[in-house]
Parts: C-alpha cells; structure tokens; sequence
C-alpha cells in the first residue's frame, strides 16, 4: 500500500462490473455529508469512477471518503495530518471490499432518478442489488428513485434497500435517496 499525507492508496484493485479499479481513502475532516460530497464534486470524476461517504471517529467524529479510480488515474495527495490517516486508511479498505460506503457518485448515478424499473437500475448502474426489505426485488417492479439513489456497499454489493407501498412501488429507505 502506498500512503501520501492525507490519503492512503489501496493497490488492491476490486472489479465493478468487469472494471478494474484502484481504490483511495481520504480523510480531510469533513463535518458533515454535505461539505464531502462537495469536495467529491469538486474532483469532476469520470463516470466509471466509484465514490463514498463513511462515518469516522478519530481524531474527532467526521465523514471520510473512499474513491475508486479506473487504472492508470490518481488522486491529488492532499494534506490533512497523519492524524486522519487511521480514517482514510478505513475507508478505502472498506470500499475496497465492499464492507461498508455510501455510494454518492458511481457508473449510472444520472440515470437513476425519477421511476425507474429495477432491471434498468441493475443493467445501467453499479448497483447489483435492489431488496424490498428482505426480498430481491423483481426486474420489473418501479422503484422511486427521486433525485438519484445512493446505494450502500452491503456484504460485497452496491445495494438499495427498499420499502413496497401498498400501491406496489418501490421507495428507497431512508439514507438511500437523495
């Protein structure tokens, strides 16, 4: 592993749908979602990249962020401390085996908003798996995916967790919408 102050680089390489990818934590002291998501925002990744928020707690309690890159791309080494190295280094370990992340930037993220069927989620975007509560969802059952979906990395899979209303429509659970 190679390490720069202020983010860890995992030479591990995960595939997403066939991709291989180079997976980055980064801790910079981010106090809420909002501001690291911005600072995602900011890196203007390319499509096929992979981003997620994860709680850390030391030094102090923030949100640390886990990228992951397509070969032959880096990120920029920025400088936050050796303190939040601990974060960073947790974050793109746990990206990188699909343990835990909150996906806010990934293949396909634009063409999930709005009703969307489950099989055009699973066929267009990085998620591979869509529950309604403890069930596999149906390719054809609509899921209301608002402003966009924000899967979590769930045992290995980017997953949205859904709940059926009774009309029948899928709405994500809170923490996986926009």
């Amino acid at each position: 592993m190679t390490v720069t102050t202020g983010s860890a680089l995992l030479e591990r390489a995960q595939p997403a749908k066939d991709r291989p990818l180079r997976h980055f934590g980064v801790s910079l002291g981010h106090l809420t979602e909002g501001s690291a998501e911005a600072w995602v925002r900011s890196l203007r990744l390319p499509a096929d990249a992979q981003a997620c928020t994860h709680p850390a707690e030391l030094p102090f309690p923030h949100v640390a962020i886990s990228v992951a890159l397509p070969a032959g791309l880096a990120l920029p080494a920025e400088v936050a401390g050796t303190a939040f190295m601990q974060a960073a280094i947790a974050a793109g370990s746990a990206h990188a085996a699909g343990r835990s992340g909150r996906a806010i930037h990934y293949r396909g993220r634009s063409t999930s908003s709005g009703r969307v069927t489950v099989g055009e989620v699973l066929s267009t975007t990085d998620i591979v798996r869509v529950n309604a509560r403890d069930t596999p969802a149906e390719a054809d059952d609509v899921l209301e995916a608002g402003r966009g979906l924000t899967p979590h990395w769930i045992a290995g899979e980017l997953t949205v967790l859904a709940e059926r209303r009774p009309d029948g429509l899928l709405v994500p659970l809170p923490g996986f919408a926009r």
